[in-house]
């Protein structure tokens, strides 16, 4: 019966990918087109910090947070 209930848990998403999936999708969205803008920059060998909003690189700063947070929850 624990064993059951463990593995039920283990099968639910963190909570914090709850949170940024239902509160932060627009977020989400904008992280991943900063991302692939980042990408860009790079393959053209441009300082993608040179050309982001404080927007965008406070999206990053997110990302990194997530990721982060993702790892230590054993999750990545």
């Amino acid at each position: 019966m624990i064993q059951g209930a463990i593995n039920k848990a283990r099968q639910r998403p963190l909570l914090i990918d709850s949170v940024y999936s239902k509160k932060h999708n627009e977020n989400l969205a904008k992280i991943k087109a900063t991302k692939a803008f980042v990408e860009i920059l790079k393959d053209q060998n441009l300082n993608p910090r040179d050309h982001l909003t404080e927007e965008q690189v406070e999206l990053l700063a997110e990302a990194e947070y997530i990721d982060k947070r993702k790892k230590e929850l054993g999750k990545a």
